[in-house]
C-alpha cells in the first residue's frame, strides 16, 4: 500500500525555492522571472530533478503548461458546482486532461486541524485488500494539500509544503518520479 509523500519548500519566497524529499534531496527547482522595479512576475518555471522542466506558468499570456502541454488559464478556470459567496473566495476549480480538481482552503479534517490548501479530484481507492478501483466525479479524493509558509513567535518558521496523498495518481504528480 502506498503512503503519503510530503515534499518541503527550502525557501521562504516558494515561487523560486527548492523543493526537497524528507531525506533532503531536491526533487524540483522553481524558479520566476520578474520584470521591472514593480518586480512583476514574468514566468514561472518546475524543474524535476528526474524530468529536467515540466512546467510552466507564463504570467504574462495567462498560461499554464505542463509537459509540454500548454493551456490558457481561461480554458481550465471553472466555477464551484454549489456557489455561495464563501465557495467564491474560497474555492476554485480547475480542469485538465478532462479531470476536474477543487482547490479549497479549509481546515484540514485528515490531519491537525490547521488551515491548508486541499485538492480534491478523480483518483484511485484501494480497499482494505489493496485493490483498486477508480472514483467518480461525483465521488472525489483528497489528492494533495498545500501548506503555507507558518511563521511563529517563539519557534523557527515553518515553510511551505506539498503533501501527495495515497490517491494521487501518477499523472497529478507530474513525473515527480514517485
Amino acid at each position: 500500500m502506498s503512503c503519503a509523500i510530503s515534499l518541503r519548500f527550502q525557501e521562504r519566497d516558494f515561487l523560486n525555492s527548492a523543493i526537497t524529499a524528507p531525506d533532503g534531496t531536491i526533487q524540483y527547482t522553481i524558479t520566476t522571472a520578474t520584470k521591472g522595479w514593480t518586480s512583476t512576475r514574468t514566468l514561472t518555471e518546475v524543474s524535476g530533478t528526474r524530468a529536467g522542466l515540466v512546467a510552466t506558468i507564463n504570467w504574462v499570456s495567462k498560461t499554464f503548461s505542463i509537459e509540454g502541454d500548454e493551456r490558457p488559464w481561461a480554458d481550465l478556470k471553472g466555477t464551484p458546482e454549489a456557489r455561495s459567496f464563501w465557495s467564491d473566495i474560497k474555492c476554485r476549480v480547475w480542469t485538465w486532461a478532462g479531470s476536474r480538481y477543487t482547490v479549497r482552503y479549509a481546515p484540514d479534517d485528515d490531519d491537525d486541524g490547521k488551515m491548508r490548501y486541499i485538492v480534491q479530484g478523480q483518483g484511485t481507492r484501494k480497499d482494505g485488500a489493496g485493490l483498486a478501483s477508480e472514483t467518480s466525479e461525483a465521488s472525489s479524493l483528497n489528492l494533495a494539500r498545500f501548506s503555507p509558509t507558518m511563521q511563529h513567535l517563539f519557534r523557527s518558521t515553518e515553510n511551505a509544503a506539498v503533501t501527495f496523498l495515497p490517491e494521487t495518481g501518477e499523472t497529478e504528480r507530474i513525473s515527480s518520479g514517485y
